[in-house]
């Protein structure tokens, strides 16, 4: 599902309609993409001699250039949502003619395919979460029919979550994705821990054990995604609380050094200085 990254679709018409028991739409060719959300009723849609069987709530999108009729085919009214859409943006919005009716011939230059990277099938599945998937729809049949042209231009975001969601949205994350975001889960809990300010006395390895992970393996994790070691952060954050301290004339620089977690005096001036550039006592009376 890479490909879904790449769309920005371009509505060219939104709508709704009732279909009675029994009605037929003829045979048409549709000259972009057309998203039809089935909400009650039982349809059959038959695509190049192909039937889906489109019982609510289910969704389809039929491709350009097919040959298409759709039937009535439960005891039920049939209500659906349409979406007329192009795959890319266009600046220019398909207007007319958006179908035609057999036996007239098509015209091919007006097929809209899409691109070479969005597959070339038909997508159709039942409509998981479809209250949210209706007020959505809803949303966008409303504002398309009654908003002006900058309505209709931000509700192409709507769209796009929509043809997202149908489409599979789950789909997107790959195994390497799953990884890269757990990597990332654990180099920001790493991260909280330190920000926690342990003192000097406290083992690292120890103290970020309950993380599950080694050591090591979390050192590599953090450093990728942070650009530094835990160590050297840590020490980052205890300088920066170091110097804050001395900031204050009442506070002696031993004593600046334990509010940051130093234990080690020495250890503290010689890092203190590779830092600032002055050893913790010029950083105070300067």
């Amino acid at each position: 599902m890479e490909w879904l990254k790449k769309i920005s679709p371009t509505l060219n018409t939104v709508g709704g309609d009732l279909w009675n028991k029994g009605f037929i739409e003829p045979n048409r060719v549709i000259y972009d993409h057309e998203l039809v959300l089935f909400t009650s009723g039982e349809c059959v849609l038959t695509i190049d001699e192909k039937q889906y069987i489109c019982k609510s709530p289910y969704w389809i999108i039929v491709p350009p250039g097919k040959m298409h009729c759709s039937k009535v085919s439960g005891e039920n009214e049939v209500y659906r949502y349409w979406v007329h859409f192009d795959w890319l943006y266009t600046e220019k919005i398909r207007t007319s003619p958006l179908c035609t009716y057999a036996p007239k011939k098509p015209n091919k230059e007006l097929l809209n395919s899409g691109s070479d990277f969005i597959p070339s099938k038909i997508f159709h599945g039942r409509i998981n979460n479809f209250s949210d998937t209706l007020q959505m729809i809803e949303k966008l049949k409303h504002i398309w029919q009654s908003g002006n042209e900058l309505d209709r231009i931000m509700i192409r975001g709507i769209a796009l979550e929509l043809l997202v969601k149908l489409i599979g949205h789950n789909q997107l994350v790959t195994s390497s994705n799953k990884s890269n975001r757990r990597e990332e889960m654990f180099a920001s809990m790493l991260k909280v821990h330190l920000e926690k300010m342990p003192p000097q006395t406290v083992e690292i390895r120890s103290y970020i054990k309950e993380l599950g992970y080694s050591y090591g393996h979390l050192c590599r994790i953090f450093k990728l995604h942070y650009g530094l070691s835990p160590l050297t952060y840590l020490n980052l954050l205890r300088l920066e609380t170091a110097a804050s301290a001395l900031n204050n004339p009442g506070i002696g620089v031993a004593a600046a050094a334990e509010a940051a977690g130093f234990n080690n005096p020495a250890y503290f001036s010689r890092i203190f200085k590779r830092h600032f550039g002055v050893s913790p006592r010029e950083y105070q009376n300067g």
